[in-house]
């Protein structure tokens, strides 16, 4: 929900001081009708109309001339007032609120034209009053001007008080405009920086989505490599020849045996043959995984047959005290493919 501006609040309090005095003004207007009083009722009159186009005024958005009429309107019931039902200190007690009435609605420059003329009118209506109460002559300059002089010391006053407001007021303003300009700068900073940030973690999201999809095609990679390093190639109907090449780490002996048992499963092999030509040392983990195959092997029905010994792989074998008497040994591949005919 917006806020009200400055100018649209001090349009709503002039509309209600304008409203108030128009009512009070109407109320004595009646008053004293009924006493029938005309002059004061006709002096009422003329400040109710002159009231009632200013709220008229302000309606249509014309509040300094609202102003002016408002202030008119008081002038008019000091003067006419000092005909009939004002006294001295009445008149400068309404030519004193005139002036208030007007003090949050106009500049220093046009309240000191206001004064101006509210102090002309006063001089003239204690003049009327002291001409009325017959007062004599010789005694009217020296009343006048105290009377007068007392009211101008305290329209100065209060011009001089309303200016300093003024002028703190727009101190105020501007300090608030300059704080509100800061704010939107901050505003915008922190916007910026917000959009940074969440572009910032947008390419990071992207960059994690980027390596979540090449970690996936490197595990994929990393297990296709593996199976083409444990090749398990049919040489006849019921047997296997795996040609080993190269070092036999722990994954490699791990892969080696799931992927020999899985084709021992499903092709109902009876001769696994183990090419180890290729490798070129055999420690106490590989022996035993080439063991472990063997004896599993076995428990399938198969028969295990070594191959590419050379002889510095035996002799190793021998002095870590690998017993690998279940598995049968031949010189090479032809070999073994020669005794596997013959036996067909």
């Amino acid at each position: 929900m917006s806020q009200p501006t400055e100018q649209a609040l001090v349009t709503k309090r002039l509309k209600t001081t304008v409203y108030w005095l128009l009512g009070g003004s109407l109320i004595s207007m009646f008053l004293y009708m009924v006493l029938g009083d005309w002059i004061a009722v006709g002096s009422f009159a003329v400040t109710s109309g002159l009231l009632g186009t200013a709220y008229w005024l302000i309606l249509r958005q014309h509040n300094q001339s609202a102003v002016v009429l408002m202030n008119m309107a008081a002038l008019c019931l000091v003067i006419v007032g000092s005909f009939r039902f004002f006294t001295l200190l009445s008149i400068a007690t309404v030519t004193i609120i005139s002036i208030v009435l007007v003090l949050p609605f106009v500049d220093s420059r046009r309240l000191l034209g206001i004064c101006g003329l509210a102090w002309v009118v006063s001089i003239i209506s204690i003049t009327n009053r002291l001409r009325i109460d017959q007062f004599p002559w010789s005694e009217m300059p020296v009343r006048v001007s105290l009377n007068s002089l007392s009211l101008l010391v305290v329209m100065g006053l209060l011009w001089q008080i309303h200016r300093q407001l003024t002028n703190s007021l727009q101190a105020s303003e501007r300090s608030n405009q300059a704080l509100r300009t800061s704010q939107q700068s901050l505003e915008q900073q922190v916007e910026q920086r917000t959009a940074a940030l969440q572009k910032a973690l947008q390419e990071v999201q992207a960059q994690a989505d980027s390596q979540a999809v090449l970690a996936q095609q490197l595990a994929e990679q990393q297990t296709t490599i593996r199976s083409l390093s444990v090749p398990i190639l049919p040489i006849t109907q019921h047997s296997l020849v795996v040609p080993l090449i190269g070092d036999l780490d722990a994954e490699r002996l791990g892969t080696l045996v799931e992927q020999i048992l899985t084709n021992l499963k499903s092709q109902r092999t009876r001769h696994l043959i183990l090419d180890v030509t290729g490798v070129p040392t055999l420690d106490r983990d590989a022996g035993h995984s080439l063991l472990k195959v063997s004896n599993a092997a076995r428990l399938l029905g198969a028969k295990t047959t070594l191959i590419g010994v050379r002889p510095d792989v035996a002799e190793m074998l021998v002095s870590i005290g690998l017993d690998l008497r279940s598995i049968g040994s031949e010189k090479d591949l032809q070999s073994v493919v020669h005794t596997l005919v013959q036996n067909a």
